[in-house]
């Protein structure tokens, strides 16, 4: 591979995982002394000139690596690979703590709603008792999916990852409806309740994001 080919092939690399400010300070003078070195060391036999193009390879990669996570220097950039890490890493993170939420949410409201009576059988709790559970915190776990992924997701990509957030927890909250209506002309009355707790927990982390996001836009 020619030193102008090489260069170009790191350069194409380092555009797809870095801001062009944080090229133009650590990526392009790894470059320049690569090909310097390679220029410089033709002459010497093949393993002395791939010894020297590892060390040119791991310097290269090692900054953008430190780039990617920390920065570099005075740039310190938000690099595009850790933008698209935090888009990934929000559903799963945001499935978690959403199951978080509903434990602690389900532990915390349990001794209230669901209490001894005369309806409970072989220490059995009331079936009513927990479905009313499931209702009042299911807008605690929708509030928790939604800003979970709202926070991790990058400032600049906040605006449609809130929508993507609030689309989920809309066919979340849909299918707990359609369970509802499905056996009809049997009507689950729980479980059509938990999928407008759904709802309103959604549409009102929404819309206060949108609040949120409001000045930001109007500064921009």
């Amino acid at each position: 591979m020619s030193t102008s080919r090489l260069g170009m092939t790191l350069l194409s690399w380092a555009a797809r995982v870095c801001e062009p400010e944080s090229i133009d300070t650590v990526a392009l003078p790894i470059i320049a002394d690569i090909q310097f070195e390679a220029q410089a060391n033709a002459h010497r036999p093949l393993l002395a000139r791939a010894w020297t193009r590892v060390r040119g390879y791991t310097a290269f990669f090692k900054a953008i690596a430190l780039t990617v996570l920390l920065g570099y220097g005075r740039n310190p950039m938000q690099s595009k690979a850790l933008g698209w890490l935090r888009l990934l890493l929000a559903i799963p993170a945001a499935l978690l703590v959403t199951l978080v939420v509903q434990y602690g949410a389900t532990a915390l409201f349990w001794r209230v709603l669901v209490h001894p009576g005369p309806r409970q059988v072989n220490g059995l709790v009331f079936l009513e008792g927990v479905n009313l559970v499931k209702v009042v915190i299911s807008p605690f776990m929708a509030a928790a999916f939604f800003w979970t992924m709202y926070l991790i997701a990058p400032r600049h990509r906040r605006a449609p990852v809130a929508l993507a957030a609030l689309v989920v927890i809309g066919l979340w909250g849909g299918l707990m409806l359609f369970g509802a209506v499905m056996p009809w002309p049997r009507f689950s009355v729980w479980l059509f309740a938990l999928g407008l707790a759904l709802w309103l927990g959604g549409a009102l982390s929404y819309w206060l994001a949108r609040r949120l996001l409001r000045p930001v836009a109007e500064a921009a």
